[in-house]
């Protein structure tokens, strides 16, 4: 789109013909700007901040640092589950010595 007086005006050509026609120039060894193309405008990057990337990404360290955690405090579940299963055991065992 160019400015025309005080209002925009459509290319005649798409960003695609443009492009087309800038490497037919090329290939025929003739500078695009002679015949009155614009200049090939640089890629912006919009990358302000780092990827979002993928939740089990973003998490993975707090889910480690949460097994971490569990696996030191394991020995004292195991022992007091097996102080439960042996509590149980013992309350359904019958009194009677036969």
């Amino acid at each position: 789109t160019t400015l025309v007086g005080s209002k925009w005006r459509p290319g005649k050509y798409s960003l695609r013909q443009q492009a087309d026609m800038r490497k037919a120039c090329v290939i025929k060894g003739i500078d695009p700007k002679s015949i009155g193309m614009p200049e090939k405008s640089a890629r912006k990057i919009k990358m302000d901040k780092p990827p979002k990337g993928h939740k089990h990404q973003r998490m993975y360290a707090q889910k480690q640092a949460a097994i971490e955690k569990n696996l030191q405090d394991m020995p004292e579940k195991i022992r007091k589950w097996k102080e439960g299963l042996a509590a149980e055991k013992a309350k359904t065992k019958s009194s009677l010595p036969f």
